[in-house]
């Protein structure tokens, strides 16, 4: 078939996020996310920088109304570093937390470290995780067993508790890996 034809790719991913499909709109929210980047990585001005971000906005907004975790995570983590929009670490907060209710690992990432640095209180976000590790049992042995393990080894919030009751969820789905780790 021939090497990939990345302005069809946009085309066409473009198309498909104009009929709100959430993944194409995450993925091209993305795509002018980079293209906004590019000029502020090179030191050069753009003068459609501007409008870039503005698609980027757009997209990701909209995929992130359609529940893409995905998408909240990227705008969560403009607003904590103030990329293409005014810095606000409240509204970051708030979008992190709903993408982590809803299993994020990334958001249950950037949580932990706004806990580490004091910006999110540790009782808080335990109970975010809390609720976070009864979704990701649910949905994905794969990601209920390395989640699991995190919080076993205290990597991810002070519930030992929790982390092995995500592996035995993921165990019951007979994932290989939750059963070898509860074997040992």
């Amino acid at each position: 078939l021939g090497d990939p034809d990345q302005k069809m790719q946009i085309y066409w991913l473009e198309k498909a996020a104009n009929r709100n499909n959430k993944y194409a709109l995450a993925v091209m929210g993305q795509y002018y996310l980079s293209q906004y980047k590019q000029p502020l990585e090179n030191n050069a001005a753009d003068t459609h920088n501007e409008l870039i971000i503005e698609k980027a906005k757009s997209f990701l907004k909209r995929s992130a109304k359609k529940g893409s975790t995905r998408a909240m995570w990227q705008l969560a983590n403009m607003y904590e570093t103030g990329l293409g929009v005014e810095k606000n670490l409240v509204t970051a907060i708030d979008i992190y937390i709903n993408a982590a209710k809803d299993g994020s690992p990334s958001s249950l990432e950037s949580l932990a470290q706004l806990c580490n640095e004091g910006e999110i209180s540790t009782e808080k976000f335990e109970h975010v995780l809390d609720i976070a590790s009864n979704k990701i049992a649910e949905t994905s042995s794969n990601l209920a067993v390395q989640i699991g393990l995190q919080q076993i080894q205290g990597k991810l919030g002070n519930n030992f508790n929790r982390g092995i009751f995500m592996l035995e969820q993921a165990a019951k789905k007979n994932n290989p890996d939750a059963i070898k780790v509860l074997a040992y």
